[in-house]
């Protein structure tokens, strides 16, 4: 699969978990959302205390109902989660001994900070709520695209002297769900392979998508696979000149015209999009003609320069959110060089924010959805929320976009009464050899071809 390695989406806050925080408060202290300390060891905690504060607002007034808990990424049992009264005030009683990590939420508004409960012994936590939003992602393997477990993630919150921290799990996930809005550095290590960071700007109320390609620090064994913009080292340099294969029987809602018969040569240039008083600098790989082309806005996956060799306007780069994909969008429309129709695509976790960017704007007029599924984070019903059609396409063997996953998909947007078709690609998984490459290469321009001129 191909992969950004730098892009974001907005999703509303979703409160997974908590991680640790390096800010530490004694019993018989009070601490905010700032401090000084270093994270301490934790055992087994076989003894109980208490912890009492108070939660404020930005304004320093007191906040009610706000939550508040202790190892939350284990769960909400019982004694782990409390509410703040009418002052503000609240108290967990019960917690282990040892370091815990107190959150306050409320909306997009949190604060955490840890605190070392003693036995029988009661310690103060007074809490100042910020803005935040949160950041989530995977990691992968950069040279055989799995998904690797136990990389640790970490994000260096300098305004508030912490260090959050998490773990990825076996699909390579990983998500630290508060994180005060901003601009910090987060990095990925994992034995055997090198380190990576990089600057995450986070939004409140929303989640930064951040994607890591560790590199292994021995010699692959298996080819690599090139930059998410661009089509795999095996794939194709030029524009496929064969005819695209028709679409499969077993999806009659769709029947595609053929792609044009011309091909054109491309140029490349920029565009500049304003949205939310920011200036985002996108790619654009457009015919070297005249006229007007339809428009295909490409997260990852599909060759950019080989589309618009097939006669579309095509934006590549890297939307922060789905307000700014939406911006993108209508940028793209505005230019002489491009239709007011716009396509979206993009591969594996591409192809889920395809089809959330275009559930979410109602800005695309059809989206090829490449090895990608859906989430419960997403907050996408293809039933109800698809104002386009869709071509759903996954390899027979993959495990991560399954066919009957995909099959599912499929099935939801057709009780939309919107069109959709699938494709199954034989002998292929979540990645493609350069035959395969071709094939859905052909089908995606068929399919843009026949929803988008």
């Amino acid at each position: 699969m191909k992969k950004n390695n730098n892009l974001r989406i907005a999703i509303f806050l979703i409160a997974t978990g908590l991680i640790a925080l390096s800010f530490v408060v004694y019993a018989g202290c009070s601490g905010g959302g700032r401090g000084d300390g270093v994270i301490m060891p934790t055992g087994t905690p076989t003894e109980s205390g208490t912890v009492t504060g108070v939660v404020y607002d930005q304004n320093g007034s007191p906040l009610e109902d706000a939550t508040v808990a202790w190892d939350l990424n284990k769960g909400k049992d019982a004694g782990k989660s409390t509410s703040t009264d009418s002052s503000g005030s609240y108290t967990l009683t019960g917690v282990p001994t040892g370091q815990q990590i107190i959150t306050a939420v409320k909306d997009d508004y949190a604060v955490s900070t840890q605190v070392i409960v003693e036995t029988n012994s009661s310690v103060t936590a007074n809490m100042n709520v910020e803005p935040v939003g949160g950041v989530k992602g995977y990691v992968y393997n950069a040279s055989t695209d799995a998904p690797l477990l136990g990389a640790k993630v970490s994000i260096k919150v300098d305004n508030w002297n912490l260090t959050l921290s998490t773990s990825t799990n076996s699909s390579g996930k990983y998500t630290i769900p508060y994180v005060e809005e901003g601009t910090h550095t987060i990095s990925v290590t994992k034995s055997g392979y090198n380190d990576d960071s990089t600057s995450v700007t986070v939004t409140t109320g929303e989640t930064f998508l951040q994607i890591f390609n560790l590199t292994p620090t021995t010699s692959p064994t298996t080819t690599p696979t090139t930059s998410p913009t661009t089509s795999p080292t095996t794939s194709p340099t030029t524009s496929p000149t064969t005819s695209p294969t028709t679409s499969p029987t077993s999806s009659p809602t769709i029947t595609p015209t053929p792609a044009p018969t011309g091909n054109y040569a491309t140029v490349q240039g920029t565009l500049s999009v304003q949205s939310g008083g920011q200036t985002y600098t996108l790619t654009v790989y457009r015919p070297d003609a005249a006229g007007a082309f339809p428009g295909v806005f490409v997260l990852n996956g599909l060759s950019a320069n080989d589309l618009a060799g097939k006669g579309f306007y095509v934006v590549t780069g890297e939307p922060v959110s789905t307000t700014v994909s939406g911006d993108i969008i209508d940028t793209m429309k505005a230019q002489s060089e491009c239709t007011n129709k716009v396509g979206v695509t993009g591969h594996s976790w591409g192809g889920a924010m395809s089809l959330e960017i275009a559930a979410k704007t109602k800005k695309a007029s059809a989206v090829v959805e490449l090895n990608g599924l859906l989430a419960p984070e997403n907050n996408v019903d293809l039933k109800t929320d698809m104002p386009n059609p869709v071509y759903f396409i996954t390899g027979e063997n993959d495990t991560l976009a399954s066919p009957a996953d995909t099959q599912k998909m499929y099935d939801d947007l057709l009780v939309s009464g919107q069109p959709a078709q699938i494709y199954i690609v034989p002998g292929e998984g979540h990645s493609y050899s350069a035959s395969g490459w071709e094939d859905i290469f052909n089908k995606s321009v068929n399919f843009f071809n026949t929803y988008l001129r």
